[in-house]
């Protein structure tokens, strides 16, 4: 253990043995926290005041103590405890996907191997965070895809996770087509026929981001309502022809042509892109912070 580093941060043994326990990209999987590290129940505080830790969380990428808050959290899941959310929760909401140096890309994917691993009880702290509009809208998606693999892998807290994604999807009014995109994505995913009536209100007055699980015959056909599709699906895919409807919305003037939405000449001649871009669930992106 390097003792400096130690100091520097102020923390003690069997803490202080996370600031070089190093990039987690290189284990094959969670490791077992308790058995490798010592750590207890005394031991929680600590954790949390780790994962806490704007230097840490926010060192350079080339510092191996960046590493020691998702040591931490997953220390935390492992004894089962449920103090870990409220951190990750404030990490999640100070995510910026419109600035680069503010955004971590591992906290949306931890979020959710977290929440599964501690499942429903954590489910209250869950939708107080979700149905909060002052919350980020990407922190809040994926926060629904927490509750989604909540009801998948604890079949019994599946009908209370289908409520909590319907009770917030009623909202789809007042909420951005982004948000309500991917809450009907998570009902779909639960097989939620219950909900078929609340989404298909949504699609009918354009409420919905096509971009992420397609219109309202996709999801039909999701929920084991519509063997197959009625009409035609789009040609260059949802995500292009969302783009073409939000550009009509901006601009009805505006004329439209058959080439992909946003391609220049040079590359619908050089075919490099034979596939639709896809929209990663949640505007997820690479930052500068851990790569």
């Amino acid at each position: 253990m390097d003792k400096n580093l130690a100091q520097q941060y102020g923390y003690e043994p069997p803490i202080s043995l996370l600031l070089m326990a190093g990039d987690v990209r290189k284990d094959k999987g969670w490791r077992n926290y308790q058995e490798d590290y010592g750590f207890s129940e005394t031991d929680i505080p600590e954790l949390v005041r780790m994962i806490l830790d704007d230097n840490l969380y926010w060192a350079m990428s080339d510092k191996i103590e960046v590493w020691s808050p998702i040591h931490a959290w997953r220390a935390l899941a492992q004894m089962n405890a449920q103090e870990v959310i409220p951190p990750m929760l404030k990490r999640l909401n100070e995510q910026d996907d419109e600035e680069e140096n503010n955004f971590d890309d591992w906290i949306g994917s931890e979020i959710i191997a977290v929440s599964t691993k501690l499942g429903p009880p954590i489910l209250p702290k869950l939708k107080g965070f979700l149905e909060n509009p002052r919350h980020n809208k990407w922190g809040r998606a994926e926060i629904g895809e927490c509750i989604e693999r909540i009801g998948q892998q604890y079949p019994e807290s599946r009908d209370e996770c289908v409520a909590i994604l319907m009770e917030q999807l009623k909202k789809f009014s007042r909420q951005k087509k982004h948000l309500n995109g991917t809450l009907i994505s998570n009902l779909a995913a639960l097989q939620a026929v219950e909900a078929a009536d609340l989404i298909e209100k949504a699609f009918a007055v354009n409420r919905v981001d096509l971009a992420i699980g397609g219109d309202w015959e996709e999801i039909q056909i999701q929920l084991g309502l519509l063997e197959k599709r009625i009409t035609p699906p789009p040609k260059h895919g949802w995500l292009d022809f969302q783009l073409r409807q939000e550009a009509k919305e901006k601009n009805p003037k505006a004329q439209s042509d058959d080439r992909p939405f946003g391609w220049t000449a040079a590359e619908i001649t050089s075919q490099k892109r034979s596939k639709p871009v896809k929209r990663l669930k949640g505007g997820k992106k690479k930052s500068k912070k851990r790569r």
